[in-house]
């Protein structure tokens, strides 16, 4: 998940938290004080959904930027080099090089 993803989803739940839903309780001059009381528990609650929707965005994108990190690692200390000809090895190249090549022609 990307990161601007999930801090774009907990700013609109923050601005606006009946996007998850109907709230309980009511507002309103009929209202009673434990409806109130009701109504705003559940919008303290709706909007703390939006800081825990960032920080799981945040938790996954170190996750992804560690298991990027190690992988990088792992390919660094698994990689083999390419050895060096030894003198001798060299040498016979060197002689290999100095004979006349026969045409590519012929061994077909």
């Amino acid at each position: 998940m990307k990161t601007h993803g999930t801090t774009s989803a907990a700013r609109r739940i923050e601005a606006e938290p009946e996007q998850l839903g109907p709230l309980l309780g009511r507002t309103g001059l009929l209202a009673g004080r434990a409806a109130r009381q009701t109504r705003a528990q559940a919008a303290r609650v709706a909007e703390a959904v939006g800081s825990v929707v960032r920080r799981i965005g945040e938790v996954e994108s170190a996750a992804a930027r560690s298991y990027e990190a190690g992988v990088a690692a792992r390919r660094v200390a698994e990689a083999t080099g390419v050895p060096v000809l030894s003198e001798n090895a060299q040498a016979a190249v060197r002689s290999l090089r100095a004979v006349e090549a026969p045409d590519a022609r012929s061994l077909v």
